[in-house]
């Protein structure tokens, strides 16, 4: 449908209808892994592994079709590689038994407490979507103003089409810096299953956020090279933050849990676009990592709270 959009307004609804039914993956597909694998923290580490697989070559790859054959191509390849993955994926079976029976008889005991901690979890879930969908929406803008060193390398090869030369330098550099996420994701699914979750959390957050302010500060390489960084952290919580809702919501409202923490994360975050385009106007670009800064510190204040309120 996008591929045949010719009018603003077809091209804002149909990418809707995209999202509308993508959306289904995150609290159907998660709600199907995590009762399913023992080691939990490393499977959803695998299955967050997969999705920046995604995030870090989406990037590259539309940049270089819209390079290659436009944007109409573009939209209609994926399109009918969605549509044949699809039904290869319908043929397969799957055993959804729940394996995590223990966990499920000790939810059952503290529903109150436990309604308590997810909630608190919510709270800290929107407040990181806000500062991560800002990074997100500003970060090729950003690298394609700030880090323009692979633009200049690539321009020495003397390519015809300058500006699709530009576009494409920065959507390497962007799918770099997601590919470093990748093991952030090993890490944080690894640790998940070893460690104390809330502890984790905490430390992953706290460690998010000097790299997201030198994103503000430094230019060129160093700035590459902090989103990196910070992105392995922001990206690697999530097997960690993941395992504390499974934690949270028993198995039976396990996938209204993560529907709400992704309505949450990507509802509410993506009113970041708003914030952004002010904080751009009134103080320019670098100022919006500064903001998402500040919005980390309340994050550590309330994963605090969370330590110390579920510490039996």
């Amino acid at each position: 449908m996008t591929s045949l959009s010719n009018s603003g307004t077809s091209i804002m609804l149909s990418p809707a209808t995209i999202g509308f039914f993508a959306s289904i993956y995150h609290p159907a597909g998660m709600g199907l892994i995590s009762p399913g694998v023992r080691n939990r923290g490393m499977a959803l580490g695998i299955n967050g592994v997969a999705g920046t697989a995604g995030l870090a070559t989406a990037p590259f790859a539309a940049g270089l079709l819209n390079w290659l054959v436009g944007w109409k191509i573009a939209y209609l390849l994926i399109g009918g590689f969605s549509i044949f993955w699809g039904i290869i994926l319908s043929l397969g079976r799957i055993d959804e038994t729940p394996v995590h029976r223990n966990e499920e008889m000790t939810n059952n005991k503290s529903n109150n407490n436990y309604l308590k901690y997810f909630l608190i979890v919510c709270v800290v879930m929107t407040l990181a979507g806000l500062a991560y969908r800002a990074n997100n929406v500003v970060l090729p803008a950003y690298l394609e103003y700030r880090a323009g060193f692979l633009w200049k390398f690539f321009q020495s090869f003397n390519h015809t089409n300058i500006e699709g030369t530009k576009t494409m330098a920065t959507t390497l550099l962007t799918s770099f810096i997601y590919l470093v996420a990748i093991f952030g994701q090993l890490a944080g699914g690894e640790l998940a299953d070893k460690y104390d979750l809330r502890r984790l959390y905490l430390i992953f957050h706290g460690l998010s956020l000097p790299f997201l302010i030198f994103m503000g500060i430094f230019s060129e390489q160093l700035l590459v090279i902090s989103a990196a960084i910070y992105i392995f952290f922001a990206l690697g919580m999530q097997p960690i933050e993941n395992s504390l809702v499974a934690n949270f919501t028993p198995h039976r409202w396990r996938s209204t849990g993560y529907g709400i923490k992704f309505i949450l994360t990507f509802g509410v975050g993506s009113t970041a676009v708003y914030f952004v385009g002010w904080i751009k106007e009134a103080w320019g670009l670098n100022a919006v990592y500064f903001f998402s800064g500040g919005i980390v510190v309340p994050i550590l204040l309330f994963i605090i709270f969370l330590i110390l309120s579920s510490r039996e």
